[in-house]
């Protein structure tokens, strides 16, 4: 009998011991790749903040809330456009999915982290600028990619972001708050 136990539990040690291992080379894998970093940054605040749940990987959205509303995140650092220059940017790439196809969802949320030297464009004291646009008004956000798809990105400095498409996208800034009410609400609804 014991050394049944014995061996059951040597069993159990080694399939846990092998478990381990390939956990530690995916959060390896994750941590070394920084686009699944910051995707999975975002993604995880937005469900924080709405209650909602992360979807599996390579689904149609990131986040559903209740069981309805499907969310699509991306999320930005300041990206220098030009090596040298002031002006900084947020980038976020393939909102509508590899090539514009390939994502369904109800909302895009588009979070970036705040440029410090321009606090007085912010709504609160997030240390991220929230965007909540729903699917229907994406395209209008959208710059074309020639090979991988269309991208959204916007100058960080508000004031001097003039083209068609951020003109549109400003007109979304949410406050970190209001993301998880105007979310919630659409599941009401």
């Amino acid at each position: 009998m014991m050394d049944r136990t014995l061996a059951s539990l040597r069993a159990e040690n080694e399939s846990l011991r092998q478990r381990v291992t390939r956990l530690e080379r995916e959060v390896h894998f994750l941590r070394t790749h920084h686009v699944f970093a910051q995707g999975l940054k975002g993604e995880t605040l937005v469900a924080t903040l709405t209650g909602g749940l992360l979807s599996s990987f390579a689904e149609k959205y990131d986040v559903k809330i209740g069981g309805e509303v499907t969310i699509e995140v991306k999320f930005s650092k300041l990206n220098a456009p030009v090596p040298g220059r002031s002006t900084r940017r947020w980038n976020w790439s393939k909102p509508l999915g590899y090539k514009d196809k390939g994502k369904t969802f109800d909302f895009l949320v588009l979070i970036g982290e705040k440029d410090d030297r321009f606090p007085n464009q912010y709504l609160d004291d997030s240390p991220y600028i929230f965007f909540l646009v729903p699917k229907e008004d994406v395209p209008n956000i959208m710059t074309r990619g020639a090979i991988m798809g269309a991208n959204v990105q916007i100058n960080t400095h508000l004031a001097s972001a003039r083209s068609t498409a951020s003109l549109a996208l400003k007109r979304f800034i949410v406050p970190e708050a209001d993301v998880s009410a105007l979310l919630n609400e659409a599941h009401v609804v």
